[in-house]
């Protein structure tokens, strides 16, 4: 799920945002981070999409974040590898601006929720 889930985001986002699965080696900014992680309702799996823009780009974040993103992965539907079809719920909108990553980047992160997929 999770090449499905950096695939649409490279075909939506623009050219100049890298996309990556979280434990790749970071690309300069402008880039995302698509990882999963544990949900506390069992049998459902959060996704993690983290933007991450160079300092003075508040502006670009959040209208990557809170447009670009919300617009390719809300209720994307998508099969997985058995045929089964699943549905990315927004879960936890973003609530600010991160702070600085280890690489001096600012981020936000919005969380999506998927029902019935382990990571």
């Amino acid at each position: 799920m999770l090449t499905k889930i950096v695939a649409r985001l490279k075909a939506i986002l623009p050219t100049t945002v890298n996309v990556v699965p979280y434990g790749s080696s970071l690309p300069p900014a402008p880039y995302v981070v698509v990882r999963s992680s544990a949900s506390e309702i069992a049998g459902f799996t959060n996704w993690n999409i983290i933007v991450h823009y160079p300092p003075g780009a508040q502006t670009f974040l959040e209208d990557m974040t809170h447009g670009n993103i919300a617009t390719a992965l809300d209720y994307y539907e998508v099969e997985d590898r058995h045929g089964n079809l699943n549905k990315l719920y927004p879960h936890r909108r973003p609530r600010g601006i991160l702070p600085p990553s280890d690489d001096k980047t600012i981020s936000m992160e919005q969380v999506y929720r998927m029902p019935g997929i382990q990571p």
